[in-house]
């Protein structure tokens, strides 16, 4: 299986922005990963006025598992 890394919230804050997590969720299609520092900026982002779409990511990411670690990159 190949994961769908996402390295940054800008696309997640993208997809909220035109209200389209549920396209977002089928493109990942439980494959999506994120980082740490990805899932704490989209949870602090889901505080903003209309990012409250990014609520739901962590429900189609899942939760930070240290085996999605990569070293040496």
């Amino acid at each position: 299986m190949i994961a769908l890394l996402f390295p940054a919230n800008t696309v997640l804050i993208n997809f909220a922005i035109i209200n389209c997590m549920d396209l977002l969720e089928r493109l990942a299609n439980g494959n999506g990963r994120w980082c740490a520092t990805v899932a704490s900026e989209c949870g602090l982002s889901a505080r903003a006025p209309d990012l409250g779409a990014l609520a739901i990511a962590g429900d189609i990411f899942g939760p930070v598992e240290s085996t999605d670690v990569v070293y040496g990159v």
